[in-house]
């Protein structure tokens, strides 16, 4: 029974987890299926984390590679996405979920003064924990969504590609060794939780230089657009006057030829003409 219940529960946190992936690359890239394809791949999604977390549970050092490709997988192909940018969010979103799982049960454990195996096997507290996580994971993401508007970064990556590569990476390194059972974890999981804050940090500093680059680049595009529209006005204002200037002259030669027509001056009338 215990087995059924536990299966259950992480079958639903991951519907949960999987909901708030979505929501939190919903807030920094644009959809690149329809809606019906989108759906239909987010539950293909949602299947196979599920079935990650079912079948290699306890094997982290397997289970936590697969999930990370699998997320960076499921960006690139469902969202408009450079790789650099996907790579980011993807480490540090499963590292802060995984950040907050160990101190949320590190807080459950000092209030009720309990050890890890005490905690494990209270089922209720330890239900109402895994599920309370998975909320807020989804209210995060909400809160995320709903100030932060998707960026258009299809291009080639910034000078800053470096930078942006290595915050990843180590934080990919660090959670590897915060993962690690021993009397040095929670030094780790502080070096953990203090690199969030620096990739939340970076993160929303590279969107904000990119997303200057790219209105700086729209901006020059304008302001060419508009030099080239002033210099048409001007050749067009040009030929405008131009062509004023000749029908004016038109004119006046027609009212020369006219006034020597009715004086009968046909000798003077055929030297204007030829002049």
């Amino acid at each position: 029974m215990i087995e059924l219940w536990g299966s259950f529960l992480s079958f639903f946190c991951t519907a949960l987890m999987t909901w708030a992936y979505l929501t939190f690359h919903d807030s920094f890239f644009s959809r690149r299926l329809e809606t019906k394809k989108f759906w239909a791949c987010a539950v293909c999604f949602f299947i196979l984390l599920a079935v990650i977390s079912l079948t290699i549970n306890g094997k982290v050092a397997l289970q936590m590679p697969l999930e990370i490709v699998l997320i960076f997988s499921f960006c690139m192909f469902m969202y408009r996405s450079r790789w650099d940018r996907c790579f980011f969010i993807t480490a540090a979103l499963y590292a802060a979920a995984f950040s907050f799982s160990y101190w949320s049960n590190r807080l459950l454990m000092a209030v009720f003064a309990l050890s890890y195996e005490e905690y494990i096997w209270n089922i209720p507290l330890y239900s109402a924990g895994l599920l309370g996580r998975a909320v807020l994971f989804v209210l995060l993401a909400a809160l995320v969504k709903r100030f932060h508007r998707p960026l258009a970064a299809y291009g080639r990556p910034g000078i800053w590609l470096s930078l942006s590569c290595i915050f990843p990476i180590l934080t990919l390194l660090i959670l590897l060794r915060a993962d690690a059972p021993g009397p040095e974890q929670p030094i780790w999981q502080i070096c953990l939780a203090v690199l969030n804050l620096v990739d939340v940090t970076a993160l929303f500093l590279f969107d904000y230089m990119e997303r200057t680059s790219i209105e700086r680049e729209q901006l020059i595009a304008a302001s060419e657009r508009a030099r080239v529209q002033d210099e048409n006005v001007g050749a067009l204002s040009a030929a405008y006057s131009a062509q004023r200037k000749m029908t004016h002259d038109f004119r006046a030669h027609l009212a020369t030829l006219a006034e020597l027509h009715e004086q009968e001056k046909w000798e003077d009338a055929r030297q204007y003409l030829a002049e």
